[in-house]
């Protein structure tokens, strides 16, 4: 289910619903070399009480990441403030291009942003991806085509 809320003044969505794959793999290797390299050089008292410490620490970044991936469409300022790896990044109207479905097999359909100055580029995601491996359906398709869209389409115009 997309999570967002629409207003006269301003759209605001959740782009990713869950933590991405990659940043809890990631996070979890970094953890378990850390405890390698703690396990050969500590007591197995101190390490412990370093594992403790350690899975909390993890836990905050991981929702640190987490609570910053939303993107706001302000309608009355036109801009746009969407989220790009661990920073946010606000574009005003007259520098957005377009927003295009990216349509990629094997996962499910999303849209992005594209600006002027970077037409052919990735483009900034701005629609929560869902599906995952078992099909290439997104049930939020049809949802966001009829009710977002036409409210952030006025930002460009």
């Amino acid at each position: 289910m997309m999570r967002y809320s629409l207003t006269d003044e301003k759209v605001e969505m959740e782009v990713f619903a869950k933590t991405p794959i990659r940043f809890r793999v990631i996070g979890w290797i970094v953890v378990l070399l850390i405890v390698l390299a703690m396990a050969m050089t500590m007591k197995e008292s101190a390490l412990i009480l370093y594992l403790f410490c350690l899975v909390p620490i993890y836990a905050l970044v991981c929702a640190f990441l987490q609570s910053r991936q939303k993107a706001v469409f302000d309608l009355v300022h036109k801009k746009a403030t969407v989220p790009r790896f661990l920073s946010m990044k606000t574009f005003e109207g007259k520098e957005i291009d377009r927003f295009q479905k990216v349509i990629a097999a094997g996962k499910s359909d999303y849209y992005v942003m594209l600006l002027k100055a970077d037409k052919h580029g990735q483009g900034y995601r701005i629609m929560p991806r869902y599906g995952g491996m078992f099909g290439n359906r997104n049930q939020n398709v049809e949802e966001f085509e009829a009710k977002i869209l036409p409210v952030i389409s006025k930002i460009i115009e």
